[in-house]
């Protein structure tokens, strides 16, 4: 996924992290769901994960022209509540409906099953395998 580093150098890239995971703060008002590049107000609400694409349409793991990287994290705590798959969808929604986007890469590692399920839910069917130079081996997933 995209890095601050990678975001400072080039702002527009803000836009490709787009969703952070909130969920409200008990006892607080309600949360927005939607960060975008603009950030958002963190007082009401805390964070449990993160999700956005790996850059702009064209920086995937197949480096296939117009194709986002789908990338997901939910921290511990929060995990096993759906939590990925509705960040997931929503970034396929806002890609479909913004950019006309319609191909998207996901990839995780073999024995992360929980990933696996989010992508098969999200309608990923698995298409190969990658080495990552962090990561090692992965299992690379396509929804066209």
């Amino acid at each position: 996924m995209l890095k601050r580093g990678q975001i400072a150098a080039d702002p527009e890239q803000g836009q490709w992290v787009r969703l952070l995971v909130l969920r409200d703060r008990p006892g607080a008002g309600t949360a927005s769901h939607d960060a975008g590049a603009a950030g958002v107000e963190l007082r009401s609400a805390i964070v449990v994960g993160h999700a956005g694409f790996h850059g702009p349409p064209g920086v995937n793991g197949g480096a296939t022209p117009g194709a986002l990287e789908l990338g997901y994290t939910v921290f511990e705590r929060w995990r096993g509540q759906g939590l990925a798959s509705e960040a997931g969808g929503a970034l396929l929604r806002w890609a479909r409906s913004a950019h006309g986007v319609t191909h998207f890469y996901g990839s995780t590692s073999p024995d992360n099953a929980a990933s696996r399920a989010v992508l098969t839910r999200l309608g990923f069917k698995q298409t190969g395998e990658q080495i990552d130079e962090d990561d090692g081996l992965e299992l690379v997933f396509e929804l066209r």
